[in-house]
């Protein structure tokens, strides 16, 4: 193997900072298993360039880093901005935690016929859900482990231990400017103020500073503090408030607040959450039951991750 790893990487002109903390979890991922090769990124969500070609060629393998790039329509909805022309130029593209754009119907002929010529069929890809690992199994992409998103890979069993059962004295929420509905958000965040002593929001995505203006009421006044849209001022707060939960909709937020250690409730607004509820255990909630946010906050609650250790085991050591 070449000592040149490409990593197609959703963070890279990506205005959702939950992609970041996709790209964080797979570089830990290559440290561990590709420590001793260069590992390159290129855009997923642009059209590649000279220098993206350039990378591709000199590498042997390249990673597919995460976040919910399939879809049964590539010609209408391409997150993954690839094409037939950048066939030529592929080498062994392998998915690592990638998952699929919602719940949709039957791929159409271009796409089935793009996934085929692309993906490899030598290595074991690794997506994040079991219904992404059924909707490659319908044109016969077997070589496919479901491991769960590598943002959940740290999250065993020592570590959940040591997350808190009770509430804390504060919280930080999300809210998801894509998946507007302003009634049951304004529902939970006013839950949140009667809960918490402190509330604090944090903007992953581009638009939700404007769309909690668009919500925002009157009586909330100095009950919320907004933090600064960066990942690091999000990591700021999760590493020196310790008596801290989460609850929101952002799905990779509750996953980083799990990482630092934090209670997470996250809220369902799409696919993802509730497929990685079925599977690995998170702690999920409809938006809309404001009711039952009310009563996951107050009661008692462990968080028990199942990794599916076997897979993700499998899937590194293809590389050794």
């Amino acid at each position: 193997m070449n000592k040149l790893i490409a990593h197609i990487d959703p963070s890279i002109c990506s205005l959702n900072l939950g992609d970041y903390i996709i790209s964080d979890a797979v570089d830990d991922v290559s440290e561990q298993v590709f420590n001793k090769y260069q590992v390159a990124k290129i855009p997923s969500q642009d059209s590649w360039w000279r220098g993206s070609y350039r990378v591709l060629k000199n590498a042997d393998i390249s990673l597919v880093g995460g976040t919910n790039l399939l879809s049964s329509n590539m010609p209408f909805y391409r997150q993954w901005k690839i094409s037939p022309i950048d066939i030529p130029f592929k080498n062994e593209i392998i998915l690592l935690g990638v998952g699929w754009w919602q719940y949709q119907g039957d791929m159409n002929f271009y796409t089935k016929f793009l996934y085929k010529k692309l993906l490899s069929s030598s290595y074991i890809h690794s997506v994040r859900d079991n219904y992404t690992k059924n909707k490659l199994s319908e044109i016969g992409l077997d070589n496919v482990l479901n491991t769960g998103c590598p943002t959940m890979w740290s999250l065993d069993s020592k570590h959940c231990e040591k997350i808190n059962k009770n509430k804390a004295n504060s919280v930080v929420a999300t809210i998801t400017d894509y998946r507007p509905d302003p009634e049951s958000d304004v529902r939970f965040i006013n839950v949140l103020i009667n809960r918490y002593k402190k509330v604090y929001i944090w903007p992953q995505g581009h638009l939700d500073p404007e769309y909690l203006s668009a919500i925002w009421q009157s009586h909330w006044g100095e009950s919320i503090l907004i933090l600064n849209r960066s990942l690091r001022d999000f990591d700021r707060l999760l590493s020196t408030e310790d008596d801290l939960d989460y609850v929101g909709t952002r799905l990779h937020a509750g996953i980083r607040a799990l990482q630092y250690g934090h209670r997470s409730i996250i809220l369902e607004v799409d696919n993802r959450a509730k497929e990685k509820a079925k599977t690995f255990g998170l702690i999920t909630c409809e938006r809309s039951d404001s009711s039952k946010i009310d009563d996951l906050i107050a009661g008692e609650f462990e968080t028990n991750i199942i990794l599916p250790s076997e897979d993700i085991a499998a899937w590194k050591e293809q590389f050794k």
